[in-house]
């Protein structure tokens, strides 16, 4: 090769060449491309230290090795900072160089080195951007699997046969498990129920083919016997490509949240169970109000009509009283379910209760049927009406003959003291139930027993699993246990019979003087007395107000009517001569609560018998400070009422 090819080589070669003399280095030959580096500044016949006092420490120790070693160096730098072009700002660059020793003579002082360079700034800039790129995505990822590792909910990814990639630590604590044990199974492998692997499996051949994500949710029984509810969720992980490689899946515990919404759910289901059964008892008793009213008109003319009708029409009067009074013993019963029905209260022993009444007990069931009685020796004393506490035990225990049917079987009544340390709602009287002293009464049987549904309704009136026609029945037992601020509980299952639970509350001593409340009036046979007496009889049924009237009126008295007690006290007003007032409590315009007060402020010695179809112990409670006479209650016959006239005119007397 000429000289003069070679110098155009190495005019035009994009790589930097120079030749350096050593031993001081000196530049003989610099290309263009080597003289780029520095720009502006000669070269030839200059020192290196002296054009790149930067990079002499570390050049000038490696070019003398090779002068001595005869080896080649090769090496990668980021060169002292360079000026691309005169005046602009230098800047860091990366050269691959390469030394080579060049025989000059036969010592090595007369040799020269042979410099090669090649920057390599872009390259390295390039892989310095993706080693970056790697330790960010190396960053990423431990972020990633801490946050995973330490989320409460299991995190994991599987392929598209459910066989597992990933699993964060919620998932390898619950499976029990390492990671290296469960990556590359699948859920069979893993031992999962096999119904719930299949379903799993199932799901994820289901997403691969829609791409769509699965939502599920799933029982799981854990390693210590209990059992825990989950919802989870698939969702396809899709390439670049737009094929699913892969699902990402979540597992969430929700025990306690669904624990939550049921108890939510009970909470509202009471407080719609509660506000049934209380628009039922209004209903109830508002019907049973009217009802009174009505059979109030009805038994005082039939028992007039009995009294004096002929002797052959007398017994068509006779059944007209018998069905009114019937229909009486069902307003009665309407009453109790209202909660309302308490006429006479006294301490009564549920055991004495029972035991006098046993012969009836035993009576009101099938001969089939087996009775026993495990009442406790001690006394269980309630504050209580006895009539209803009798018709308690009476419906519980026919349902519980009924129950067992033909065939033979047991019935069994316990009895004893209990006590409650807490208070607790109850579902069944949607009441809060204190704590306290109560007494048990408890009627089983060995019957064919009910299932849930039927258990949540036999307390709805006129509900039967028999024939219909019935009556209020359990829906009466449950109005006179809440009415006694009591509980009552049901444990039915099919196949097993039913027992029923009662508490009510503990007298505080036997040895309190009973109190009664009679409500119902016997009547007074004696020869009528103080008559002639005025006495005003206050209704809005115009029935009730003859039916009274005829009835007084035979009696020798001299009868004014009113149908409210706005028209009453204009009565009053104007005549001075009413000795008594029958006075009823619910009416239109002014009600007899109204107008008691403004009746006493006219006549404060005016007797006053308030009348009304609810229970005697409700009025009574409503209207003790007010001066009333006595209580009348509806529905009454003709008797009734002049006895209770008769007996208050004979205290006056």
């Amino acid at each position: 090769m000429s000289d003069r090819l070679f110098g155009s080589i190495v005019e035009h070669a994009p790589a930097c060449i120079a030749l350096l003399r050593g031993p001081d280095f000196v530049f003989e030959v610099v290309n263009p491309a080597y003289a780029a580096i520095a720009p502006g500044v000669p070269m030839a016949g200059r020192r290196f230290a002296e054009v790149f006092p930067d990079a002499a420490p570390v050049s000038i120790p490696r070019m003398r090795r090779v002068l001595e070693s005869g080896e080649p160096f090769r090496a990668e730098d980021q060169a002292a900072m360079i000026t691309r072009r005169p005046g602009a700002t230098p800047e860091p660059a990366w050269f691959s160089f390469s030394y080579t020793r060049v025989m000059d003579g036969e010592t090595a002082d007369s040799h020269s080195i042979l410099i090669l360079a090649l920057e390599t700034t872009a390259r390295k800039r390039a892989e310095e951007e993706r080693e970056s790129a790697i330790a960010e995505l190396q960053l990423q990822r431990r972020m990633f699997d801490t946050a995973l590792s330490n989320t409460p909910d299991a995190t994991y990814v599987f392929d598209c046969q459910g066989r597992f990639i990933y699993a964060n630590r919620a998932l390898l604590t619950r499976l029990r498990r390492s990671l290296a044990d469960v990556v590359g199974k699948n859920f069979f492998e893993l031992g999962y129920p096999r119904d719930l692997a299949t379903k799993v499996h199932r799901e994820i051949d289901e997403l691969v083919r829609t791409r769509l994500p699965v939502h599920g949710e799933t029982p799981l029984v854990q390693p210590e016997g209990s059992t825990r509810q989950y919802e989870y969720i698939f969702v396809p992980v899709i390439s670049e490509s737009g094929e699913v490689e892969a699902v990402a899946g979540s597992t969430r515990d929700i025990t306690e949240r669904k624990r939550a919404e049921r108890r939510e759910w009970d909470r509202q289901e009471q407080i719609r169970e509660s506000a049934r059964l209380e628009s039922l008892g209004v209903m109830a008793g508002g019907i049973a109000h009217d009802f009174n009213n009505l059979l109030t008109g009805i038994l005082g003319n039939a028992s007039l009509l009995e009294e004096t009708a002929r002797d052959q029409d007398r017994p068509f009067a006779s059944e007209i009283v018998l069905a009114a009074e019937r229909a009486a013993d069902l307003t009665r019963q309407m009453l109790a379910f209202a909660g309302k029905g308490r006429f006479v209260v006294e301490i009564v022993d549920l055991k004495t209760i029972i035991q006098d009444n046993l012969t009836l007990l035993r009576a009101s069931l099938s001969r089939s049927v087996t009775f026993e009685l495990a009442i406790d020796g001690e006394a269980c004393f309630i504050e209580a009406d006895r009539a209803q506490i009798q018709q308690i035990i009476m419906n519980l225990l026919i349902n519980a003959s009924e129950a067992i049917g033909e065939g033979p079987g047991k019935v069994t009544i316990r009895t004893g003291a209990t006590e409650r340390a807490e208070g607790r709602f109850s579902s069944r009287v949607q009441a809060e139930i204190p704590p306290g002293d109560y007494v048990l009464l408890e009627i089983g049987d060995n019957g064919i027993g009910m299932d849930a549904d039927t258990v949540k309704r036999i307390f709805d009136p006129f509900f039967t699993t028999k024939f219909t026609g019935r009556g209020l029945g359990l829906a009466a037992v449950l109005g006179i246990v809440k009415g006694h601020r009591g509980d009552i509980e049901v444990v039915s299952q099919p196949g097993a019979g039913t027992t029923f639970k009662i508490l009510l509350p503990r007298a505080a001593s036997a040895g309190l003087q009973a109190r009664r409340q009679e409500t119902l009036v016997e009547v007074d046979t004696a020869p009528a007395a103080n008559t002639g007496k005025t006495v005003l009889v206050v209704d809005d049924e115009e029935m009730v107000r003859m039916a009274a009237a005829r009835a007084l009126e035979r009696q020798g008295h001299r009868v004014l009517i009113a149908a409210n007690g706005a028209e009453a006290l204009e009565i009053l007003r104007g005549d001075s001569d009413v000795g008594l007032v029958v006075l009823d409590l619910t009416m239109p315009v002014m009600t007899g609560g109204q107008a008691i007060p403004l009746i006493k402020g006219m006549c404060p010695a005016l007797p006053i018998i308030l009348s009304s179809g609810f229970a005697e112990a409700e009025v009574s409670r409503r209207y003790a400070d007010v001066g009333i006479a006595d209580f009348l209650q509806k529905p009454y016959t003709a008797a009734t009422i002049a006895s209770k006239v008769r007996q208050i005119f004979q205290k006056l007397a």
